[in-house]
């Protein structure tokens, strides 16, 4: 861990134990291992979905005994992964950006401040760019207000001047079926009335 080549390990690792499974689960039941179509892995995140709980009940046998798997996820129908939680709904399916360091109980420094040596223009492009990615990660506009609202809140207290410049970038907030002026007024202009009242 910490070592630069350890993703490259990890992965070289884990894969060699879930294509050898995989192999041999061929070759005497296909059904089966086409329940594994959904299962996807990043390093050491792993997710499955509609698996109906044959990944779960096959871990002894995809990995050595000395790798313990911690599960995650509260429910079947809510998890995280990466940077997104993902939720079903009416048989719909909802994601929106997820932090870990939400759940923390102290303060992290994400971003950069005003006054650090980051020019002006790449500060605020800094801004623009988070707020676009909350855009094209959430599913929910409530959840895309609410998250972009924490995300300006946290730039004004570095210093931050909220622009609205986002006029080039309305093709992204038309998914959530609002006018871009709604949009740009129900993330930027309440929150600096409530900051500033």
């Amino acid at each position: 861990m910490g070592s630069a080549p350890a993703p490259f390990f990890a992965n070289l690792f884990l894969s060699y134990f879930e294509w050898q499974y995989i192999k041999e689960l061929s070759k005497h039941n296909h059904l089966l291992a086409r329940k594994f179509s959904y299962t996807f892995r990043y390093i050491d995140d792993l997710i499955t979905i509609n698996s109906a709980n044959h990944f779960q009940n096959n871990i002894k046998n995809i990995y050595p005994p000395e790798l313990e798997l911690k599960k995650e996820s509260a429910s079947k129908s809510e998890a995280t992964f990466l940077d997104l939680s993902k939720k079903i709904e009416n048989s719909k399916f909802f994601t929106c950006l997820y932090d870990k360091r939400d759940d923390f109980n102290f303060h992290i420094v994400r971003m950069p401040y005003k006054d650090s040596l980051m020019p002006k223009k790449m500060f605020q492009s800094t801004i623009n760019a988070e707020i676009l990615r909350v855009c094209k990660a959430t599913t929910k506009y409530e959840n895309f207000v609410l998250s972009v609202r924490i995300l300006i809140a946290r730039m004004k207290k570095q210093g931050a001047h909220i622009q609205d410049d986002f006029q080039r970038h309305e093709m992204f907030f038309k998914k959530f079926s609002c006018s871009y002026d709604t949009a740009v007024k129900d993330f930027v202009f309440q929150i600096i009335f409530k900051i500033t009242d």
